[in-house]
């Protein structure tokens, strides 16, 4: 999967054009409600779940599991980018989110970060995408080393802060449980959409990770014949393999 977040702004359009879409030599477009291209890229059909309610548009990318319509419901309530935050946790799975409201962008990844999102200044106005190379290749950027050695210090790579920018210059990406919004006049802003949640649960009362867990695990495997886990024998890969068990999959 592929894909870049265009501003609804005139010079969108001309930032698309600034190198071509790697790969892609037939590209999907998605609107937004003025008919200036929003989403263009390559995506399976069955890893994205799109709405919409006037001029309102909304995109999940990936693995989500999620009914269209409470979806589309709640999207026609929306009056701002900020009413959105309710909406990202209706979802179980793991993607990306993608809104259009009234001429304002959003776009955040998951909160575990397996579905990043990337930001750059290009042709004047920010530009948002899946891939850093699609942002680097638009505004010709360079390596940046210092971030690279970074990368090699930890197999998840650098902690935050640092983890917000890239191993290209110019590229950065939201801080975890940040947003990326992107306004009219095509300037991008980065705003905290999510907190963890106050340490006030006791310990016996796992009720609600049982069923986070369910449901993650349900977004993937629902529809699927055959399923796999890399069993490691330690308590997050055994409690998996136990919940995908239990699902239609085998």
């Amino acid at each position: 999967m592929e894909f870049v977040v265009l501003p609804d702004h005139p010079a969108g359009t001309d930032a698309l054009a600034l190198a071509p879409a790697s790969g892609l030599p037939g590209p999907k477009v998605i609107e937004h409600h003025s008919g200036r291209p929003w989403l263009v890229g390559d995506w399976p059909d069955d890893e994205i779940v799109s709405v919409s309610a006037g001029p309102r548009r909304l995109v999940l990318l990936g693995c989500a599991k999620v009914r269209q319509e409470p979806l589309a419901a709640g999207l026609s309530r929306v009056r701002s980018l900020a009413d959105l935050d309710g909406l990202a946790r209706l979802a179980a799975g793991s993607f990306q989110f993608v809104a259009s409201i009234d001429g304002e962008v959003r776009v955040q990844g998951s909160l575990s970060t397996a579905c990043q999102v990337f930001y750059a200044k290009v042709a004047g106005v920010t530009m948002a995408a899946n891939r850093p190379e699609a942002l680097a290749d638009r505004i010709g950027a360079t390596v940046d080393e210092e971030r690279v050695a970074l990368e090699l210090l930890s197999p998840f790579g650098p902690p935050e802060p640092l983890s917000e920018a890239s191993v290209w210059r110019g590229v950065r990406s939201p801080r975890i449980g940040h947003c990326l919004e992107i306004g009219r006049n095509g300037a991008g802003r980065t705003r905290r959409w999510w907190t963890p949640p106050a340490p006030e649960r006791p310990l016996g009362d796992g009720d609600f990770v049982r069923e986070a867990l369910f449901d993650a695990v349900l977004a993937r495997t629902a529809g699927q014949p055959v399923v796999s886990a890399d069993l490691s024998g330690g308590l997050d890969s055994t409690s998996l393999c136990f919940v995908a068990d239990r699902t239609d999959g085998t």
